[in-house]
């Protein structure tokens, strides 16, 4: 019997989709991307999610849309959620707490500000740690891919 394949939709720009989708191919984790609202909610009528990465300019910045779509239209068992900023997209004065904060309210499990962390700390670190990010919130993955993650530095969401 196979290690058990898990599904991961990406809703975001095409190249944000590529960029993320890399980092689980040796994953054995099947990426659904997403790149507008009507592919997405197709999509998801069509195949169960294990998780979903909803990209802040996702939809042309109205990731809620998505969200409320989860939450109103697909009730099931809660269904992890991370928002990513991947791209330079201005935040004014909003800080990642206020829209952390936000965006929980609407179900968002964690807000990753992946763009801000990689000028921080450079791709190759700030790639891992939202790699290990999202396969912290597959639950049933976790001892799967805990060799992977092991010895990264990786900081707690």
């Amino acid at each position: 019997m196979g290690a058990q394949r898990y599904r991961l939709f990406i809703a975001a720009p095409a190249a944000v989709i590529r960029h993320l989708a890399g980092l689980f191919t040796a994953n054995e984790i099947e990426i659904v991307g997403c790149e507008t609202w009507d592919d997405a909610v197709s999509r998801l009528e069509e195949k169960q999610a294990d998780l979903v990465v909803i990209c802040y300019a996702f939809d042309e910045m109205r990731p809620f849309r998505l969200l409320q779509y989860l939450r109103q239209e697909r009730p099931r068992a809660h269904l992890p959620t991370i928002l990513v900023r991947a791209l330079p997209v201005p935040l004014g004065k909003t800080h990642d707490e206020q829209i952390r904060e936000s965006y929980q309210n609407l179900g968002v499990d964690q807000f990753y500000n992946l763009y801000d962390e990689k000028q921080r700390e450079g791709d190759e670190v700030a790639l891992r740690h939202f790699r290990e990010a999202v396969l912290a919130r597959l639950p049933r993955a976790a001892e799967q891919f805990r060799p992977a993650a092991r010895g990264s530095g990786a900081r707690g969401a």
